[in-house]
């Protein structure tokens, strides 16, 4: 009887190991992000103010960006790359930024905490290269690349 229990047992565990690894990654691409954190350095890390929420976004297509800063629109151009090789949104690990170009900002409209997010978002960009984890599903967190070893990184976490 234990044999039969153990048997059972082991080979409902094998089912869900095999269902875990056949896992698919979440697609990144025609996708839209809530950007929800902003880090930039150990001493400002930023959660996107209530003034703006939902409306600061980044939306990747196979090889573009757009989205909104809170201050201004973001327009640009991207790859994603697995292990150093060219790869999609889904199986990607690292996202290159080739360009990002961005609307003027109104300065009347654009203070406070939204332009401390806004520049925020356009000096993160200014890095061209990230790592792309996700830590929950749902969850997309960029890191500059080269950085991801250090507790305080700079990084964009976003939500869909």
């Amino acid at each position: 009887m234990r044999r039969t229990v153990a048997v059972v047992c082991a080979v409902l565990l094998s089912g869900f190991a095999l269902q875990g690894c056949g896992a698919k990654q979440e697609e990144i691409a025609d996708t839209s992000w809530q950007v929800v954190g902003v880090y930039t350095t150990p001493n400002y890390p930023a959660t996107v103010p209530d003034a703006v929420a939902g409306a600061v976004a980044v939306n990747f297509g196979a090889t573009t960006i757009s989205g909104f800063t809170g201050c201004a629109p973001l327009q640009g151009t991207v790859s994603f790359t697995q292990a150093g090789k060219p790869a999609n949104s889904v199986d990607g690990d690292a996202l290159h930024v080739e360009k990002v170009s961005y609307r003027q900002v109104d300065e009347d409209q654009c203070t406070g905490h939204i332009r401390f997010v806004h520049d925020a978002i356009v000096q993160f960009f200014e890095h061209h290269d990230f790592a792309v984890s996700r830590p929950t599903g749902g969850e997309l967190l960029l890191t500059v690349s080269g950085s991801e070893l250090y507790d305080d990184a700079p990084a964009l976490r976003l939500v869909h």
